[in-house]
């Protein structure tokens, strides 16, 4: 993290950067603006141009704003920065948790949805069997029924055959007894 003021370290095989301090001090020396240029300019121009001293003043403090302008929003870039590194160590712990919370979550949703999944596979296996075993049971009733239909058949048959030996008995016996009922007429 860096203070205000501070330089950031150079990049390797970078030559080192002086501190702002020095890169303005410097800065205003190049544009003859500290105090020993400015005198010597102010000597050079005479007593008959108070003006441009004046504008030599007014440029310097022009500068000079403009320098702590600079110095200000380095500082504050510096500060936010500063401010920026340290909320991200901060939150890095917690948003690590809340990371490794969502992804406990997503394990689990997915565990959940396995086990939903298996769950509606069981009950429509349970569903197929319990539908297989009805089927059965129906054909079991149906074969009884049918069971029972032929024997009955079989029944009504025999009393039927049965019947018919009868029917033919009594018309045998009737005819018989016609005979025997023309044959007495006949006496």
């Amino acid at each position: 993290s860096l203070s205000a003021g501070a330089t950031p370290a150079p990049a390797a095989g970078q030559p080192p950067t002086p501190p702002l301090s020095e890169r303005l001090r410097r800065f205003h020396e190049l544009l003859g603006f500290d105090g020993s240029a400015a005198a010597g300019s102010d000597a050079s121009a005479g007593a008959g141009c108070p003006s441009a001293a004046a504008l030599g003043e007014k440029s310097r403090r022009d500068v000079e704003d403009t320098a702590a302008e600079i110095s200000a929003t380095v500082a504050a870039r510096v500060a936010r920065d500063e401010l920026e590194q340290r909320l991200e160590r901060r939150m890095a712990g917690p948003m690590d948790r809340f990371q490794q919370s969502l992804d406990a979550l997503a394990e689990e949703q997915r565990r959940l949805q396995r086990q939903q999944e298996w769950h509606r596979q069981q009950l429509a296996e349970e569903g197929a069997r319990q539908e297989h075993r009805h089927s059965e049971h129906v054909l079991q009733l149906e074969e009884a029924l049918l069971s029972q239909s032929i024997r009955r058949e079989e029944e009504l048959s025999e009393e039927l055959r049965e019947l018919e030996r009868e029917w033919y008995d009594l018309e045998a016996a009737d005819v018989r007894v016609r005979a025997e009922a023309t044959r007495l007429q006949e006496e």
